[in-house]
């Protein structure tokens, strides 16, 4: 099952692009738009419509282009999807759909589960039940699904179970797939990275056995108590620098750092533990073909903490993003605020993330040292090669900051 777009007019005539997997990218003429597309078209704008794939489904979203995307003729004003035949016409630029399946029945987009999650949680619906576990409580949702705090009948051990609803039906094999690339994730062992147990489905549901760690995630804690002091942050922020080096090492990017997926816990000694969650599974589910089409219909706060090469080539994105979304997770701790002032609608947001200037953080919060502001302002560059080299040396760069004073 693929999608075919091509080429029939414009620069790139005659090239034939086969869409065969979860995919998005920006089409556009800056030479950091998709490598799919060599030969750049002058008659577009910069970052002129952004592609979203998840086969048999592909949608366009044009990003506020100066002459517009159009679809058998008609400019678009919003994500449209794009069925076969039909015709996407961007400066001197034609492509053709070729879908080779019809889109699957529809099933729960993202939105449409976390707003009858929602509606179930009101009604005080019971807990969810799975063999082989005690669910105890619900403890956070997140755009992937619902976390419980759960026993674990052999052991009696207290884990954490996530537990996700696939967004597209789903068959067998593609499940095993998923499952066997989630267990991948037992080998990155690391104090600062919640530990993968295991994974497994059941009753419609993938659900994700890890370590529970207790404590608020660092997003809850600067809610509850406000932000934190500088050597906090960047206590914080070393904590997490250290178990992306030891990823990154190993060839594993996380792709969603943000301050939602940073726990704070209590270790043995009374001291705030810093663990990084999710490490890997929001890269296995949105490259799978069980999350649907999600980038452009449901954005919430992710953009503020997202590089921009995640918008321009989703599938190429390596450590430097995790540096960027760390980058902007700090800024969050000292300012409790995001880095742009983001809008709702999601042409907005996407421009801002590739194009807008974060604020400077010292017009938030003027006792922030220019010299920190300074090592922010480098992790969040938009360009990932002016980022720092590694997370090892984003590590050195924050070291004077995090000393207790």
């Amino acid at each position: 099952m693929d999608i075919l777009l091509a080429v029939t007019e414009g620069p790139n005539a005659g090239l034939m692009l086969r869409l065969d997997r979860r995919d998005n990218f920006v089409v556009g003429r800056s030479q950091s738009t998709s490598a799919l597309l060599p030969v750049k078209d002058p008659y577009l704008s910069r970052f002129h419509f952004v592609v979203e794939v998840n086969p048999p489904r592909l949608r366009v979203m044009d990003l506020n282009s100066r002459n517009g995307t159009f679809v058998n003729g008609e400019r678009i004003a919003k994500a449209t999807e794009i069925r076969d035949g039909d015709r996407i016409k961007a400066g001197r630029s034609l492509f053709v759909a070729q879908v080779r399946a019809e889109p699957a029945p529809h099933k729960q987009s993202t939105t449409e589960f976390r707003r009858a999650s929602q509606k179930r949680r009101e009604s005080a619906a019971p807990l969810p039940s799975l063999p082989g576990f005690e669910i105890v409580r619900e403890v956070g949702r997140g755009g992937m699904g619902c976390v419980y705090e759960a026993i674990r009948a052999a052991d009696r051990e207290t884990v954490a179970i996530k537990m996700v609803r696939p967004a597209v039906a789903a068959t067998p094999k593609q499940i095993d797939r998923f499952q066997r690339e989630a267990d991948i994730l037992r080998q990155l062992e690391h104090p600062g990275i919640v530990r993968f147990h295991q994974s497994g489905e059941a009753n419609g549901l993938l659900y994700f056995v890890m370590e529970f760690v207790r404590g608020p995630n660092a997003e809850q804690y600067v809610q509850r108590r406000g932000a934190f002091s500088v050597p906090g942050a960047a206590r914080v922020a070393t904590g997490i620098l250290r178990a992306l080096d030891h990823a990154h090492r190993r060839d594993f990017v996380h792709r969603d750092v943000k301050p939602a997926n940073v726990i704070l816990g209590e270790g043995p000694d009374k001291k705030m533990e810093v663990k990084l969650a999710d490490f890997g599974l929001a890269r296995l589910y949105d490259e799978s073909n069980l999350s649907g089409l999600t980038m452009t219909g449901d954005i919430g706060g992710s953009p503020a903490f997202m590089a921009p090469e995640h918008i321009l080539d989703f599938r190429n994105v390596g450590p430097a993003a995790d540096l960027y979304g760390l980058s902007a997770t700090l800024y969050f701790l000292l300012c409790g605020a995001f880095i742009f002032d983001l809008p709702e609608d999601p042409v907005a947001a996407f421009g801002q993330v590739l194009e807008g200037e974060p604020i400077p953080i010292r017009s938030r919060r003027v006792d922030v040292p220019e010299r920190l502001a300074a090592v922010i302002a480098k992790g969040l560059s938009k360009d990932p090669a002016d980022r720092y080299p590694s997370a090892e040396a984003m590590v050195e760069a924050l070291r004077p900051f995090a000393k207790r004073r």
